[in-house]
């Protein structure tokens, strides 16, 4: 207490300017319009910059929370979409009371670790069967289509990558009706192959790929990629197109996990298809 009783003795004649020029500075301002006007003018830009930077600073420390509402908003909203249902002429159901039944519902999740330089590339997301991951779900970022769940543990589970060897997606060139099969090249992690769509198709360079309705494990109309190539295959009857993958699998975070409510029907269904007759 005593060193700052001497200190303020030391700048005694500072304190004294400054509460002498501010007094001098309101005297001023109340007794003119224009320093009014100016002094006013002055404090709101000095006001509105620190609202500013307060902002900034809020909106940064929000931004995780904001970004998950925004993944749960798009999950319900894909959940609505008509691709995410199938009709029936059933009337009622334990859930949807309507001519749709639900086929699809959606969960997300974080890419915690994943691969792109291997011939067989996988990633690890944060979700397990403890959340209701099951193998052989889809999965998907905001830009496209990126595995199949293969491995599930109770909080994480192991999904194969668009880009491996063993991994096919069904896939069809908007507004054309045609179906082909999308492979990875094994060489760039940002392209790959559709292969099997008819030379009367009419495709050009730039048109979108999406998941068909052929597929059990996607709903009809997720981005697969965007045609970069044309070519014809060996037997001149069927285009070999190259495609950039709409997926960035260099940057994955947030993706979303897709359950099929209707697979284990269509699977045995299949089964019965593949059975020989007695």
């Amino acid at each position: 207490m005593r060193n700052l009783l001497i200190f303020l003795r030391r700048i005694r004649i500072l304190l004294l300017f400054l509460f002498l020029e501010i007094l001098a500075l309101l005297v001023t301002v109340n007794k003119s319009t224009y320093h009014n006007a100016a002094f006013y003018q002055f404090f709101m830009e000095i006001n509105s910059s620190i609202l500013l930077v307060h902002s900034d600073v809020v909106s940064f420390f929000n931004l995780r929370e904001e970004n998950e509402k925004l993944v749960q908003e798009n999950l319900q909203l894909r959940a609505r979409l008509k691709s995410s249902y199938i009709i029936s002429d059933q009337r009622e159901f334990t859930v949807n009371d309507t001519l749709y039944r639900q086929e699809f519902e959606y969960m997300s999740a974080n890419a915690i670790n994943y691969t792109i330089n291997y011939r067989n590339n996988y990633l690890t997301l944060d979700k397990g069967f403890n959340q209701g991951i099951e193998e052989g779900m889809g999965v998907y970022s905001p830009e496209g289509v990126v595995g199949v769940v293969e491995h599930v543990s109770p909080n994480y589970c192991l999904v194969k990558s668009f880009l491996h060897s063993d991994v096919s997606i069904s896939t069809q060139v908007k507004n054309k009706g045609t179906i082909g099969t999308s492979v990875w090249d094994g060489i760039n992690y940002n392209y790959a192959i559709l292969n099997d769509v008819p030379l009367h198709v009419k495709v050009k360079v730039g048109d979108t790929l999406l998941t068909s309705s052929y597929s059990s494990i996607f709903p009809e109309g997720i981005p697969v990629g965007y045609i970069a190539d044309i070519s014809t295959d060996a037997t001149r009857a069927f285009y070999t197109i190259r495609f950039r993958i709409a997926a960035d699998f260099g940057n994955l975070s947030t993706v979303y996990i897709i359950r099929n409510l209707i697979k284990d029907e269509l699977e045995e269904l299949e089964k019965m298809k593949n059975q020989p007759d007695e």
